[in-house]
């Protein structure tokens, strides 16, 4: 089963086009790429605002400084700036709620569902 939490991260590496197995030294190195390409008053782009703030906050999930990133939430955003479409996250459980379905009986307010 793939959880929302995996999905995000290999989006954060998309977004910066690292490799999977990329040190944080070449993660930071590709965030101050990326910025310096996208930056707002470097770029006309009227969406430039949100894919600065998409790639600093990939940075951040990279880094394993945030815990509910937004911008890498928006497909039509991720696509925008990898100009070509992606899956959805629809239907995706996060750990808490594959948890709750796996050890949690809703009818018994049980711990155990089976």
């Amino acid at each position: 089963m793939v959880l929302k939490e995996e999905v995000l991260i290999e989006r954060a590496k998309m977004v910066l086009g690292i490799q999977p197995c990329a040190s944080q030294k070449e993660i930071k190195y590709a965030y101050y790429r990326c910025m310096f390409q996208h930056h707002p008053d470097r770029n006309p782009n009227p969406k430039a605002h949100e894919m600065a703030a998409l790639i600093g906050e990939a940075y951040q999930v990279l880094m394993g400084k945030s815990e509910k990133p937004v911008f890498l939430q928006k497909d039509g955003l991720i696509a925008l700036m990898l100009n070509q479409p992606v899956e959805t996250m629809k239907g995706l459980l996060s750990y808490e709620e594959w948890l709750k379905r796996q050890f949690y009986d809703e009818e018994d307010k049980s711990i155990w569902a089976y």
